[in-house]
């Protein structure tokens, strides 16, 4: 379209050098493992660079970038440099640090970059955390991916054990067993709690695979999951008073 429409030609022209297509550089080098050039293009990457919107004015094609988004810039290209001392195994107390500072940042003013630094934790800390939405506009609608992280205010402390994973949350416990399984496991608890609990199932994509409220009889309830197929899995309990429960279970 760019060979017969100047308005597009134009805008193609304009975007060629802006700083999202600079990103856009580094991610295609990423994808290649090329961090050599990925890391020159930082080297001479500027904040500031098209910090303003473009236009011509002959085609009437504008390319809107303004101040505005040096907040997102700034965060992606410190996210690129983290996953490329990630890639490089040169990262520090401090970049570990940094993906913390990131993860933990709104996704809707921070930019998809807080996913992304999300996914970096979970990698290089084994583990899967359960981000706090830190958007002060609670009424904005959500993806399926910022839905999968926790309200602000519960802390958790997951450990393994007896071939399975336990998480404590304000004095109650839940051990899953066995780990891996197949789809079939069991979840007990460490204090009786007759109350109703409701479970939760998606896969990594965020896909739900199973909901059902659990009865605990013994402090114990079996769940089956069916028709699934080997993979990570996440399991979140909410209890009748509201407390949430998180794992990560395979089923092989």
């Amino acid at each position: 379209m760019a060979d017969t429409s100047a308005l597009i030609a134009s805008f193609k022209a304009m975007a060629r050098n802006s700083r999202f297509a600079l990103f856009t550089k580094i991610d295609s080098n990423l994808a290649m493992f090329d961090t050599i050039d990925a890391q020159g293009i930082l080297n001479n990457f500027s904040v500031d660079s098209m910090a303003n919107a473009a236009l011509d004015t002959t085609t009437g094609a504008q390319l809107a970038d303004d101040t505005l988004a040096d907040e997102i810039v700034v965060n992606y290209r410190q996210y690129f440099q983290l996953y490329l001392h990630y890639l490089e195994g040169v990262m520090s107390g401090s970049d570990s640090a940094q993906v913390s500072t990131l993860a933990n940042l709104c996704p809707i003013t921070g930019g998809g970059c807080v996913f992304r630094a999300r996914a970096l934790y979970d990698v290089i800390f084994d583990t899967l955390v359960f981000f706090p939405n830190n958007c002060n506009d609670t009424t904005s609608m959500y993806d399926s991916m910022a839905m999968r992280h926790s309200a602000p205010g519960i802390s958790s402390e997951p450990t393994k054990g007896d071939g399975g994973i336990t998480q404590i949350v304000g004095g109650q416990r839940y051990i899953l067993f066995p780990n891996p399984n197949n789809g079939n496991f069991i979840l007990k608890q460490g204090t009786t709690d007759t109350d109703p609990v409701l479970a939760e199932i998606s896969d990594v994509l965020g896909r739900s695979m199973f909901k059902q409220t659990l009865g605990f009889t013994d402090a114990t309830s079996q769940i089956q999951v069916r028709n699934v197929t080997p993979g990570l899995y996440l399991l979140q309990l909410t209890d009748s008073e509201g407390r949430m429960f998180k794992f990560k279970f395979v089923v092989e």
